[in-house]
């Protein structure tokens, strides 16, 4: 009787392990989507702001050569991250130009970056550094 109880204990705490396990898998490597062996930098106009989950977004406006303009992804770290950091909603506005450093998207027809380093252009201050410090 001992033996089938641990066999029924075992089998259901490895089907709970697998049941929380999925959530874990479910976020990707910044390495799937990005080229993170390489560096770009864009640089535009903030059009949205999305403080999310799993991963934060900027959507910036850009200005082609030829004069058109693009639409713009930067990826950014989780809300609790960019937190920690002095960002919040209110950090960026709609209308403010920023310079971003990052990793292209794998895909070179996805306007996306995934960002390292966001500027204001006004001033070239690390977005986070300044408003930690009480700017």
């Amino acid at each position: 009787m001992g033996c089938q109880r641990t066999k029924t204990l075992s089998a259901t705490a490895a089907l709970l392990l697998a049941a929380t396990a999925g959530p874990a898998f479910a976020h990707h490597s910044w390495s799937a989507d990005y080229d993170v062996g390489r560096s770009t930098y864009v640089s535009g106009t903030v059009t949205r702001l999305l403080l999310r989950n799993p991963h934060s977004a900027i959507f910036l406006s850009v200005d082609t050569e030829d004069g058109r303009q693009e639409r713009w992804t930067i990826e950014w770290g989780s809300p609790q991250r960019l937190r920690e950091r002095g960002i919040t909603d209110g950090t960026l506005r709609v209308g403010d130009e920023l310079l971003v450093t990052g990793n292209p998207h794998r895909d070179p027809k996805v306007k996306s970056v995934r960002a390292l380093s966001v500027r204001r252009a006004a001033d070239g201050a690390e977005v986070g550094d300044a408003d930690r410090a009480g700017r």
